[in-house]
């Protein structure tokens, strides 16, 4: 589903021209893109015969397990954002006392 794939590509983009208000929805999106694309050079590698000399195969078959190097940090981000965000508006309505 290329709309899916389009709306995080523009969400990236505009995390990036937003990212003083807000730099660790950048930092998670960019992790998860990467993610995306380490899952996608995975498959290439099914698809089409290439050489052990390709940066695809060289980051396919490397004994890190990059996916999971971009996919879990990006997701405790984007999920820590939400709290954070609570926590700011919470402390910005309080009256001070």
């Amino acid at each position: 589903d290329y709309t899916g794939k389009s709306k995080v590509i523009l969400n990236i983009f505009d995390s990036i021209f937003t990212f003083k208000k807000n730099p660790y929805l950048t930092i998670g999106l960019v992790l998860f893109m990467l993610c995306d694309i380490c899952v996608g050079f995975y498959n290439l590698i099914d698809m089409f015969n290439l050489s052990k000399d390709s940066l695809i195969y060289i980051v396919s078959h490397s004994e890190v397990d990059w996916i999971w190097i971009f996919y879990h940090p990006s997701q405790v981000i984007l999920s820590l954002i939400s709290f954070f965000d609570y926590k700011s508006r919470k402390q910005q309505v309080e009256p001070v006392r």
